[in-house]
């Protein structure tokens, strides 16, 4: 919100006295529509050490792209993480793509997920 403050304060102070000196009637108003929470888990979490385990420990990153996770764990309480095949770095851009292995990848994922979820005490574990 910071960020769309300063842009707000930007426009109202240089920008409209500019428009008014041409068209007095004109003015800017900022407002926003849409907001929901950044998604940012600790790493210390359960469930993230626990899908860790399931992808060989290693985190491949954050990225600023917008999800539901963030209003997941922040306002309704429930551990997020994101995940899925493919290369953040030709995602949501034109042309992107996801390679088969990538999804064979991911498939394994969901296999060792489901094993281990379907054992005794993995809710548990969880802190389900």
């Amino acid at each position: 919100m910071q960020l769309v403050q300063r842009i707000s304060d930007y426009a109202t102070r240089e920008l409209q006295p500019q428009m008014q000196a041409i068209a007095p009637e004109t003015s800017i108003a900022t407002s926003v529509t849409n907001s929901y929470p950044g998604l940012d888990m600790e790493t210390q979490q359960a469930t993230v050490s626990f899908l860790w385990s399931l992808v060989g420990g290693t985190l491949a990153g954050k990225v600023d792209f917008g999800t539901e996770g963030g209003f997941f764990h922040k306002v309704a309480g429930i551990p997020s993480l994101i995940c899925g095949p493919g290369d953040i770095g030709v995602a949501h851009k034109s042309n992107e793509y996801v390679e088969v292995s990538q999804l064979e990848e991911a498939d394994a994922f969901l296999d060792r997920l489901t094993d281990r979820l379907s054992k005794r005490g993995a809710l548990e574990m969880l802190g389900a």
